[in-house]
């Protein structure tokens, strides 16, 4: 799979805390979070290496997630804080927090609404993050994504039905992982065992930057 940025388009980044730790749309992320790195993600790093990289597209980034949210909270909020922002991509992370309190039925027929929304404006193309996994391996690490699996196998089938795009990031996030563990028990790809750290938010940067043709 190999998508496409294009010059000045506008992405826009949405979902759970795995791409944002605030727990507000507008509010500052408090000191806390910095001093723990908490404030960081993934999405910042894409972010951070496009500007660099490929300054010559002039893209513009936006960050509207979360922390805690559901599929239910991104409908909720995708009239005032998304569509606005007549965003080119939409890159999303959910399902993780959906696996502890709706159904399976739920969270399908709430995301297609999400991105059937999206989609009415012709040039929104969708990215939906899944495949996280949980080994016990790690440090500080907790089962969590064990119930989130059928959740991210919605989400894949989601995106095959709507014309839009699924990038499973947790396989080679596992393979990674696995390889560092056997350098180092101390190596963990988690910040607190559900979160990621800078290892595996750089690990997932990595494969939305591979998606999109920037790093082979």
């Amino acid at each position: 799979m190999v998508l496409d940025f294009k010059k000045n388009d506008v992405v826009v980044f949405d979902g759970d805390s795995l791409t944002r730790r605030s727990m507000t749309v507008n509010r500052n992320d408090w000191p806390y979070l910095r001093l723990m790195n908490w404030d960081d993600s993934w999405a910042n790093t894409v972010e951070e290496l496009m500007f660099c990289w490929r300054p010559e597209l002039d893209l513009k980034f936006f960050n509207t997630a979360v922390g805690g949210s559901t599929s239910q909270d991104l409908f909720n909020r995708v009239e005032e804080c998304v569509l606005p922002l007549n965003p080119n991509w939409v890159i999303v992370t959910i399902g993780t927090n959906d696996s502890n309190i709706s159904t399976l039925s739920e969270f399908d027929e709430m995301m297609r609404k999400y991105i059937e929304r999206l989609n009415e404006k012709i040039l929104v193309k969708v990215l939906l993050l899944g495949g996280f996994r949980e080994s016990a391996k790690f440090v500080g690490e907790k089962a969590c994504y064990n119930r989130a699996i059928p959740f991210f196998e919605a989400l894949k089938q989601i995106a095959v039905d709507t014309g839009n795009y699924y990038l499973d990031v947790g396989e080679i996030l596992a393979k990674k992982s696995e390889i560092l563990f056997k350098q180092s028990e101390a190596h963990t790809v988690f910040g607190d065992g559900v979160h990621f750290n800078k290892i595996g938010n750089n690990i997932i940067a990595g494969e939305v930057l591979k998606a999109f043709g920037i790093i082979k």
